[in-house]
């Protein structure tokens, strides 16, 4: 099977269909369901003059490949529609396919891409080291496939109903590696019943509010709060930024003008402190050091009264056959600070790894994933919620679907995307992953009483400074 020529000089080049996009806004609006941010028409990464992929080669046998997907909330059930995939294109066989843990994922991948990268064709590729890799030029370019029509019929792909947002998010200096295939935000998960119980008419706005309602409605067997506290990559460094952007912290000082670190501000440390105190006085057992899974599983046997975390996960939350909080939840913003609110955004993509030898059947993989026909399959089988195409989150069946709490999600959904999320929430650079590590182990030093936020942060900001340093960002 042919190798795709990979053009290094793709641009980027902004348009708007303005019928369309009127058109577009205009519905998602109406049903209140996403962002006027997240519904600009994609950008068009155009290859321009420079050479595409090389001929497709008729494959004269089927070809195999290995696929690996971080385990996630979304793409849980391609395995069992990889029947599907396989009677559309039946010289592919997709001889592995493999769901690895979070927690070490990252460093799992990086290891394999840079010795070659030849054992996985389709990767996932995580927003926190997507731009590492694609740097690293461990990974492909779409642009020049997505453009070349010998590799992607245009009309069938239809590659404008992607989530602009999400393909902004995964652009790398003009350039495109992966698809997205999770789009995401946290938001507040609350019982309405403990509400109701304790005579709270409403829940809290601000980190404050919140610190005040959980003093209320804390006992040993149902903790008020649930937030990630894991030092992994993906674990406290994905909710806490909310609370030190809230208390007008920062990680640097102007991302990306200026990447000096200010990890050990004033504002800062008391992000750190109020985000030690609220889950050691009022977090569930086991918040302290939890990830994604095990919050997420807490939740659904109705270990704690709120949790704040990605909003993919409420599928399992609402389902009555896994969890004893289904029917009990209500919906709210993530609360905000002195310095407004900071809502988590990100997005995850799959990408075709450069060591792969059979790139052309890792694009038909991805683009059957990413379907519009496989991605509503996913949303309504699977209650897969962080999708990222247009036409699946308009669509009738799907709205009927999650129409949790009366539309209550959607909504907070609709208006957290549209007025509160941020042009930027971590600094994405290559650097990312170090920067992550060291930021989460002194948080999760802070977290188990190991050491005071002050000198915790002093530490990490000291460390942070040498990593920028020798990446180049400054010389003194």
């Amino acid at each position: 099977m042919s190798k795709p020529t990979v053009s290094p000089g793709s641009n980027v080049r902004n348009y708007f269909n303005n019928e369309e996009d009127f058109r577009m806004r205009k519905v998602f609006l109406a049903l209140g369901i996403i962002s006027l941010s997240l519904l600009a028409i994609s950008p068009c990464w155009s290859s321009g003059q420079q050479p595409g992929p090389a001929a497709v080669e008729e494959p004269t046998e089927p070809s195999e490949i290995n696929v690996l997907l971080m385990a996630s909330a979304t793409g849980t059930g391609l395995n069992d529609m990889l029947a599907d995939f396989e009677s559309k294109n039946p010289m592919v066989n997709v001889k592995e396919l493999t769901y690895a843990p979070a927690a070490g994922y990252d460093t799992k991948v990086e290891l394999e891409l840079a010795a070659g990268g030849g054992a996985y064709d389709v990767i996932w590729a995580t927003g926190r080291s997507y731009s590492r890799w694609a740097l690293s030029e461990w990974i492909v370019e779409l642009g020049p496939i997505i453009n070349d029509p010998k590799w992607t019929d245009a009309a069938s792909f239809n590659f404008e109903d992607f989530l602009g947002g999400s393909l902004r998010f995964l652009d790398v200096d003009g350039k495109l590696y992966a698809l997205p295939i999770l789009n995401t935000t946290q938001v507040m998960f609350y019982r309405g019943d403990i509400f109701e119980k304790y005579g709270i008419p409403k829940p809290p706005d601000t980190w404050d509010e919140l610190m005040e309602v959980a003093k209320k409605i804390h006992t040993p067997e149902v903790g008020a709060i649930g937030m990630r506290g894991s030092r992994v990559r993906g674990g406290v460094m994905w909710p806490f930024p909310q609370v030190l952007y809230g208390f007008g912290g920062r990680i640097v000082k102007d991302f990306p003008k200026d990447m000096h670190p200010v990890f050990d501000s004033p504002e800062a440390i008391k992000a750190a402190e109020y985000y030690a105190e609220l889950l050691q006085k009022y977090g569930y057992k086991g918040t302290l050091s939890a990830k994604f899974p095990d919050v997420s599983l807490a939740m659904q046997q109705g270990k704690m009264a709120i949790l704040i975390d990605g909003f993919p996960g409420v599928g399992p939350y609402e389902d009555p056959e896994k969890s004893t909080v289904a029917g009990k939840l209500r919906f709210h913003y993530v609360p905000g600070g002195p310095a407004g609110r900071w809502p988590a955004f990100g997005a995850h993509g799959l990408a075709i790894t450069a060591g792969s030898q059979n790139k052309q059947a890792g694009w038909e993989f991805i683009k059957w994933t990413l379907s519009t026909e496989r991605q509503l399959r996913a949303g309504l089988e699977k209650s897969e919620m962080a999708l990222t195409r247009k036409s699946v989150l308009i669509h009738p069946d799907y709205i009927k679907k999650f129409n949790y709490a009366d539309g209550e999600l959607m909504r907070v959904l609709a208006e957290q995307f549209d007025k509160q999320v941020r042009s930027f929430y971590r600094p994405m650079t290559a650097e990312w992953g170090e920067v992550e590590d060291v930021t989460a182990l002194a948080m999760s030093k802070v977290l188990a009483g190991e050491q005071d936020a002050a000198s915790a942060l002093r530490e990490a900001n000291k460390e942070l400074y040498e990593i920028y340093k020798e990446a180049g960002y400054y010389k003194e």
